[in-house]
């Protein structure tokens, strides 16, 4: 009877232990999601989905992955890799997460009040000239005309500032703000200039997907590095030690030119492809954020089509996914609290 309260005793403190680490995992995942509250729900919907689809590899038995079956620690470890797969994010300026222009909104308003203040100059210096020159007439066309051009360089700005924008010619657009007829202009007592557009500005607006810089682009990318980092501290049982690597290469590809490691193949673990595909289908079918529209199921079926069949994804994963309508499982995912 003694051994058996002591059994009882520690199967408790055993499970004990197991919520607490839980709560803590899960907390980890909300400190993430707080900092961005357009992705909020996005880690467990992934680990949740992640699941799913392992659920569904386990019903299949003919094909690549017939002889796969995931036992419940498995299905445990993938769901504490998805939901920790994105913790690296709690590094990261979170005003990179809402950027949803190519500037930043201070950027972009800095920018107009620079435009707005040169062209109110030219027509506060051109009724001067009116009141002042018997000759008004013969500047009224160069008037006309740098109001024209300072008219088409703001309007300019705002449709190069949409990440959508399919400009002809980016770079020919930015060369003409550059060199335009009043590049610089004095706006202080001691003479000093200001360009109309800076080469920060500039590069900003030269991007032509999506809304980050390069820069801004590496710090997103480095999140996966982070989060190994992080989780590779904890001490893991041995059934659950691979989830640190699933965490590092959830955003590798199969043809290598994914990252951080740049994995091709067969070098990328089961658990990482499956989590790369249910990550890619919750970003686009997640509901609006700054920089996108929620896409619909269909939509998001097609892209994960073509990423499998450029050589992103993996295809037979992607198949099981939406033959096995894994992506329904999202619904039924209650949001964190």
């Amino acid at each position: 009877a003694n051994q058996a309260a002591i059994a009882l005793e520690n199967s408790r403190m055993i499970e004990q232990i197991r919520k607490q680490f839980e709560a803590f995992v899960r907390a980890s995942v909300f400190a993430v999601e707080s900092r961005d509250p357009s992705t909020k729900g996005h880690s467990v919907r992934v680990a949740g989905t992640a699941v799913a689809l392992a659920r569904a590899i386990n019903k299949v038995d003919r094909g690549r992955y017939g002889h796969i079956t995931f036992a419940e620690t498995e299905l445990k470890e993938l769901e504490y890799a998805g939901l920790l797969h994105d913790f690296g994010k709690v590094y990261i300026d979170p005003h990179i997460f809402l950027k949803a222009k190519k500037l930043y909104p201070q950027e972009f308003d800095y920018l107009m009040l620079r435009l707005g203040y040169l062209r109110q100059t030219i027509e506060l210096g051109y009724q001067r000239l009116e009141r002042e020159s018997k000759h008004v007439k013969s500047i009224a066309s160069e008037h006309r005309l740098n109001l024209t051009t300072i008219m088409e360089a703001t309007r300019l700005v705002s449709l190069l500032n949409e990440p959508s924008a399919m400009s002809q010619d980016i770079d020919a657009d930015i060369q003409r703000l550059q060199h335009s007829p009043f590049p610089d202009f004095a706006i202080f007592d001691d003479g000093k200039t200001i360009p109309l557009i800076t080469e920060t500005e500039a590069n900003a607006l030269r991007i032509r997907k999506g809304s980050l810089t390069d820069g801004e682009r590496k710090l997103i990318q480095d999140h996966v590095t982070r989060s190994w980092e992080f989780v590779s501290k904890i001490p893991w049982p041995p059934e659950f030690a691979n989830i640190p690597g699933y965490c590092r290469d959830h955003h590798e590809m199969l043809d290598g030119s994914g990252y951080p490691r740049g994995l091709k193949g067969d070098q990328i673990g089961l658990q990482a492809r499956m989590l790369a595909v249910c990550d890619i289908y919750d970003a686009l079918s997640a509901s609006d954020r700054p920089y996108k529209k929620a896409l619909p199921p269909e939509i998001c079926a097609k892209i994960l089509t073509e990423e499998a069949a450029i050589g992103h994804l993996d295809e037979d994963l992607v198949k099981i996914f939406l033959e096995g309508k894994v992506y329904e499982a999202v619904a039924a995912i209650p949001a964190m609290e």
